[in-house]
């Protein structure tokens, strides 16, 4: 039988913290309203798990909707290399996915394997 993995409650906290304060600060003063590609860097919020890392060759780019104070944001995985294009700005739900997009973001993200990376994926 397998035996249960306990962290303690402080350190999931510090990460929730660290993750928060890796993009808190970095948002543009000024967002158009509607979908537009985001000019967040989410490399920094990536390096606060440091068990986890981007695969080579992959990049992560966000899409973020933005209106009268409140947002959203979706981040694709890609190639380095893809196009990026602009999202319908009057989108009512999420944008499309750009053309070469992976399904799914963590199949750019590899991990340690250890617990601690699980929990970080998580």
């Amino acid at each position: 039988m397998a035996s249960a993995i306990i962290f303690p409650v402080q350190d999931v906290n510090m990460l929730r913290n660290r993750a928060t304060d890796a993009w808190a600060d970095r948002f543009p003063e000024e967002l158009p309203e509607g979908w537009s590609v985001s000019t967040l860097d989410l490399r920094p919020f990536l390096a606060v798990f440091p068990p986890l890392a981007l695969k080579p060759g992959y990049t992560l780019r966000a899409y973020q909707f933005y209106y009268h104070r409140d947002g959203n944001t979706v981040v694709w995985a890609l190639p380095e290399t893809a196009v990026f294009p602009p999202p319908d700005p009057q989108a009512d739900d999420d944008p499309p996915a750009p053309p070469e997009a992976l399904d799914n973001v963590m199949a750019a993200i590899t991990g340690d394997e250890t617990p601690w990376s699980y929990l970080c994926a998580s």
